[in-house]
């Protein structure tokens, strides 16, 4: 059954170990507006296609899911936020994407309640855009992370911690780092099962932050990801040019 429509009170409970300040200021005022409760009827951006329009494959997942005795425009598109569609989601990335500011924030209002970890990358990519609300999506990221199992959420803020190419500010990397040691991003045990992780892009993330934080302390499980079977981890390991060079990867598996 769909969530109601009516605004629903939503306790942000983002730890703020250590923040500075003037963030904690920020978060108190901006959540306080923006991330109390949530509309399920989200203003479609103007020029916003439908990347799904006109597709059968999707012709049954109507995305529509309002009360019987309040339908609202059937201009206004509305999203199931218990049982989000395919087309929930994506309409959800293209308003935090391309959606005016008031549409933005209640787009985050919405991923947030879904609380799942498909919304964190939105959150995360809006937070790192030149925006006055970049902040509170930052802080809306972190919220939905904090729901996520420890194997989840720290490589979604190792990936951000790490970024050179478009980082966030500085107040949100803070708060990512303080949320990273909440989850567990410290314990060895854990740095040591991610190293592990199937995915390379997670391995290669754990090697970069141990290279950074503590080479010497973790050298062990630096050394045996210098020799992992993805060349991009070995070299965020600190391999060699050679090592990266010479130990080529091993083919797909038929």
């Amino acid at each position: 059954m769909a969530r109601s429509t009516s605004w629903m009170p939503l306790a942000l409970g983002v730890v703020l170990v250590g923040a500075v300040v003037g963030l904690a200021r920020f978060a108190s005022v901006r959540v306080g507006e923006g991330l109390q409760g949530v509309a399920q009827v989200i203003p479609r951006p103007p020029d916003l296609e439908d990347p799904l329009a006109g597709d059968p494959a999707f012709a049954v997942l109507d995305p529509v899911v309002g009360p019987q005795d309040d339908p609202g425009s059937p201009d206004e598109p509305q999203l199931d936020l218990e049982y989000p569609t395919e087309r929930d989601w994506l309409f959800l990335q293209g308003v935090m994407r391309d959606g005016t500011p008031e549409a933005r924030r209640s787009a985050a209002k919405a991923l947030v309640v879904m609380g799942r970890m498909q919304g964190v990358p939105m959150l995360f990519e809006a937070a790192r855009q030149p925006d006055a609300d970049a902040d509170l999506f930052c802080l809306a990221a972190l919220d939905v992370l904090r729901m996520q199992r420890w194997d989840e959420a720290l490589p979604a803020l190792l990936q951000v911690m790490l970024d050179e190419t478009a980082p966030p500010s500085q107040q949100c990397r803070s708060e990512v780092s303080d949320r990273f040691a909440v989850a567990g991003g410290r314990d060895p045990e854990r740095l040591a099962a991610l190293a592990e992780h199937e995915d390379p892009l997670v391995r290669g993330f754990v090697a970069a932050y141990l290279l950074d934080v503590d080479p010497s302390g973790y050298g062990e499980l630096l050394a045996r990801l210098a020799q992992d079977p993805d060349a991009t981890v070995r070299q965020r390991a600190g391999a060699s040019g050679e090592q990266v060079a010479t130990q080529s990867d091993p083919p797909d598996a038929e």
